[in-house]
């Protein structure tokens, strides 16, 4: 009965918060695990479940694979838009339940923490996880890749297969006693892109050569697909190409609009995430045009908590910046001026850039003659970075709100 109870007080929560216009994605969850300290076991599970994890590209994966499976017609169950941690899949399956606490949906699709593993993978038994790659990220989180797949390999099940990251060493070589394939772009693997380019990826395939409607051509992205490619095809999906035409980049990840005659392109990458800073930074240096450059990587909640730590930036490929097609280029944030030096050290030219601590002062110095397009690189979609730049520019440029 106290399990009932907690399903049901969940449920009620997540009515409540949606009619207060809040996320339902982490409260109900939370509250049913504390009414039920043993909700994660009891509810019901789907019979297949995919799960997604890894330093990057979690999220974006899990977006893939969720609409591709949708647009064939697949009723599932995932926390796309919610919590990747314990209370976030607790959130998602007691929502996705009867109101006896049977699944409602035979599939789910979980994007999982890499941290939480130990605590999920417990009560929660994946067909297929993926694992996008293993990487410097948060050290003061994470600390060091090896020990984040030590994790991985204590939590796992053992019937569990493995979709892996040939072209990544760290997680190449986790739990090698699973059943397992590989994707990449660039290595031998079980799915490989081998060009892609004008709205079409070509990969080679178990079963031979195969085109896909091409997602987005950040490199990034297109192992994104790649590995969405590889777990549909493990999964059993026949008709993946037409799946994957559904698909987009996360719109918290990837956003181009005009504001007023400026063309401004944002990204997301995590700061203190080398990998995916780096290649953001490439991605706005390979961009055709003259171009400005906003960077707004550390967070505005460390006025408050407060970060001493910049060792990452010195593992960001900063040499991107001295491509000659920026014009100019501003550091916003509280270690703006860490990020000054070590642009300095990359050897960008100082004409080219300023620096705050004040997000809403990087539209205001950032230079735009002569600038066919904007480029808005900041960190996580929790922080508010994006809109407050963005509100500064439409302010700057006369377009109203």
């Amino acid at each position: 009965m106290r399990f009932l109870i907690a399903l049901w007080a969940a449920k009620a929560s997540a009515v409540l918060l949606r009619l207060l216009g809040r996320n339902a994605t982490q409260f109900p969850g939370a509250l049913a695990m504390r009414l039920c300290p043993g909700f994660l076991a009891k509810v019901g599970k789907p019979a297949r479940i995919i799960a997604i994890t890894g330093s990057n590209g979690k999220t974006t994966t899990t977006n893939f694979i969720v609409a591709a499976l949708e647009a064939l017609g697949v009723r599932l169950l995932s926390n796309k838009l919610g919590s990747n941690l314990e209370a976030g899949i607790a959130t998602s399956l007691a929502l996705g339940a009867k109101l006896t606490g049977a699944p409602r949906c035979a599939v789910a699709v979980f994007e999982v923490d890499e941290r939480a593993s130990k605590l999920i993978y417990a009560h929660v038994t994946p067909e297929l996880l993926l694992i996008t790659n293993l990487t410097n990220d948060t050290i003061k989180r994470n600390a060091h890749p090896s020990y984040i797949r030590w994790i991985i390999e204590q939590a796992l099940p053992s019937s569990t297969k493995l979709v892996l990251n040939a072209a990544d060493p760290v997680s190449a070589m986790l739990a090698v006693d699973h059943k397992r394939v590989f994707f990449a772009l660039d290595a031998v693997a079980d799915y490989r892109a081998l060009s892609w380019g004008d709205g079409v990826l070509r990969a080679s395939t178990p079963t031979g050569e195969q085109e896909y409607p091409l997602i987005h051509d950040n490199r990034v992205n297109v192992a994104n697909e790649v590995a969405a490619v590889a777990v549909l095809s493990e999964f059993g999906v026949s008709e993946i190409a037409r799946g994957l035409a559904a698909a987009k980049v996360p719109g918290s990840r990837y956003q181009k609009e005009m504001i007023s005659w400026l063309s401004v392109v944002s990204m997301t990458a995590k700061s203190a995430s080398p990998p995916a800073v780096s290649t953001a930074l490439r991605y706005a240096a390979d961009a055709p045009g003259r171009k400005a450059l906003i960077v707004a990587y550390d967070d505005i909640g460390e006025f408050d908590t407060g970060c001493e730590n910049t060792c990452w930036y010195y593992d960001v490929d900063f040499t991107a910046l001295t491509d000659p097609s920026f014009v100019f280029i501003v550091f916003a944030g509280p270690r703006h001026l860490d990020a000054v030096v070590r642009a300095l050290l990359a050897g960008v030219d100082s004409a080219l850039i300023r620096s705050t601590p004040a997000e809403d002062a990087a539209a205001d110095l950032v230079k735009l003659d002569g600038v066919d397009k904007l480029f808005l690189l900041h960190d996580s979609p929790l922080v508010n970075s994006e809109p407050i730049i963005k509100a500064g520019l439409r302010r700057r440029l006369g377009v109203s709100a």
